[in-house]
């Protein structure tokens, strides 16, 4: 079954896009859960992020997604036979920032958050055509920045993007900066360590207990009925964003 809103899934999610170079370990903690591999396209753009998805694909809802032109046949080969829809974007990206932020937008329930007059033109007209609510902000690497923990709850370190959510029904943890490895820079972003795999568990790449601000992701997500679960050791690794695309959801009503 599709997820109808990206990001949140509402059953036992079974099959994700991950960064094709995550650790090995992280990796086969998937596969023990039962969870399908998409793996990543790779652009050129630089170091660590050349392999992200959260920069080549952006889920817009249900069966929809937009990617790079570049990954565009990457993409249609591995989703259409699941069902998925795999539009190509406008924008190709350069290595430079921002024109390498056009994919990178965060879908959290009925908002889209990004720096929007670098979003790619076909996500901008899907975006429009589905009256979903727009959230200007200076951050271009938006879906890095914000771990979705519900559809009413993220995480970020950004403090600009955590002041927009102010005028929102959304409930912001802010936490430090740093902490977080991402190979070629100082340090990575929280949304691109994590990812729902139920409505009520977030996983992490990496140990989240050694994050520094762990005793606050830990209470945050609790208070909105989450549980976290660490799939490998070490530090937290921003591999990009693990991206949930199928589900299963269990229909209680036809199950008696």
């Amino acid at each position: 079954m599709l997820l109808s809103k990206p990001h949140i899934p509402e059953g036992k999610v079974t099959h994700v896009i991950v960064d094709k170079n995550a650790p090995c370990e992280f990796i086969e903690n998937l596969y023990k859960l039962k969870i399908e591999v998409i793996f990543s396209a790779e652009l050129s753009l630089p170091g660590g992020i050349a392999t992200h998805p959260d920069m080549q694909i952006a889920h817009l809802g249900k069966d929809t997604f937009v990617c790079e032109p570049s990954c565009f046949e990457h993409y249609s080969q591995r989703l259409a036979p699941l069902g998925l829809n795999v539009v190509k974007g406008k924008t190709c990206l350069a290595s430079n920032y921002p024109n390498d932020i056009a994919y990178n937008i965060a879908r959290v329930g009925r908002y889209a958050i990004h720096k929007f007059s670098y979003t790619d033109y076909k996500i901008k007209e899907i975006l429009e055509a589905d009256d979903v609510c727009i959230i200007d902000v200076a951050q271009g690497y938006t879906k890095c920045a914000i771990g979705v923990v519900s559809e009413k709850a993220v995480i970020t370190a950004d403090r600009g993007i955590a002041k927009a959510l102010e005028k929102t029904d959304i409930d912001v943890l802010t936490i430090e900066e740093g902490n977080i490895a991402l190979w070629g820079v100082d340090y990575g972003f929280i949304g691109g360590t994590c990812g729902l795999i139920s409505p009520n568990i977030l996983i992490f790449c990496g140990n989240v207990e050694r994050h520094n601000d762990y005793p606050n992701i830990k209470k945050f997500s609790k208070k909105h009925d989450v549980d976290i679960l660490s799939l490998c050791s070490g530090g937290l690794v921003d591999i990009g964003s693990i991206i949930p695309i199928k589900q299963d959801v269990i229909c209680w009503s036809d199950s008696r």
